[in-house]
């Protein structure tokens, strides 16, 4: 069943404001509060500065599919609007199953307009990236500090052996 016209945001057909007030229209109504956790159930998402601090919040796999796209496609969106310019991926020394994560990696990594590192990356999934020749696009770093460092423009210390 379909909701009478003009109970949601925005102006009623005939012109009039609906019961919420006239609908939100362009950039003025998008607020720059920090991203809401909440509403990415398959990664954790931080907002540094400019930088976004992405998380898998557990092995993809355990998480329905269609959730895992849509939260790869709110980071995407993110990663590609004018507040985040750097991304860090922190791994938390786990090992991940599947090609999902990785796929996912390389495409935050790809669409991010600064500066991009992994950190806290187990040597079973530094070895997975080596193998698919990833280890090149973007530093493996031991820790979330360094790894914010280096996107904000501080010389980074040697990456982890490997990471080259």
């Amino acid at each position: 069943m379909r909701p009478p016209q003009g109970d949601g945001p925005g102006p009623r057909r005939n012109g009039e404001p609906g019961p919420r007030g006239p609908a939100p229209h362009g950039p003025a109504s998008h607020s720059h509060t920090p991203f809401s956790v909440s509403i990415c159930r398959s990664f954790q998402v931080t907002a540094r500065d400019s930088t976004l601090l992405v998380t898998p919040a557990g092995d993809l796999e355990e998480f329905r599919y269609q959730d895992v796209h849509n939260d790869i496609g709110r980071i995407q969106d993110l990663l590609n609007g004018p507040t985040f310019k750097n991304l860090v991926v922190d791994l938390q020394w786990r090992l991940f199953r599947g090609a999902v994560l990785t796929d996912a990696i390389v495409g935050f990594i790809r669409s991010t307009r600064g500066r991009a590192a992994v950190c806290h990356l187990s040597a079973e999934m530094s070895a997975r990236l080596a193998e698919h020749r990833l280890t090149g696009l973007c530093p493996q770093l031991d820790s979330v500090e360094a790894a914010l460092a280096y996107c904000h423009g501080v010389p980074s210390p040697e990456p982890l052996a490997g990471s080259t």
